[in-house]
């Protein structure tokens, strides 16, 4: 039997938030985290009241679209992340 390893919420949100370097529709974020919309809702929020991503316009003619992409608190703290895993799994 296979093992899986569930991933925590620090996971997730880190995962989310490297996928947001470059701005991104909640489509394409929902599906490179592997989450339900519903769900990704739910982490979206949280990191735009901590104000680890924003969420920026990008409306055309008719239709209105929202991309999100990560600010500078969000940068950082996954470099600090990335550091102290780095550090802890020597």
């Amino acid at each position: 039997m296979i093992e899986r390893h569930r991933r925590s919420r620090a996971e997730i949100y880190l995962e989310l938030m490297k996928n947001c370097i470059e701005p991104i529709l909640p489509t394409k974020l929902m599906y490179a985290g592997n989450l339900s919309y519903k769900v990704l809702k739910q982490y979206l929020v949280k990191m735009i009241e901590h104000g680890y991503i924003v969420a920026v316009d990008v409306s055309n003619d008719c239709r209105s679209k929202c991309k999100y992409v990560i600010t500078a608190k969000g940068l950082t703290l996954i470099h600090d992340y990335d550091a102290w895993h780095t550090r802890v799994s020597v």
